[in-house]
């Protein structure tokens, strides 16, 4: 494969070439991610391994009640 041609495994991909034009972009795209991550990404894991909440059921005097 030639400098910079592209295949279908790595589409957009230029090969022997940097991602990030300058350091400080590379960092701030970096810390970005993190911060997502961190604020996104981790508590919506989080919240999505917790067990449902499970109501209780009525007793049979609740439900006597309400069918009167």
């Amino acid at each position: 494969m030639e400098n910079g041609e592209r295949s279908a495994w790595c589409a957009g991909v230029k090969h022997k070439t940097s991602p990030f034009a300058y350091l400080t972009d590379e960092r701030d795209v970096e810390q970005r991610l993190e911060l997502f991550m961190s604020e996104v990404l981790i508590p919506l894991a989080v919240q999505a391994r917790r067990p449902a909440r499970v109501t209780r059921r009525p007793s049979r005097e609740t439900l006597n009640e309400h069918t009167r």
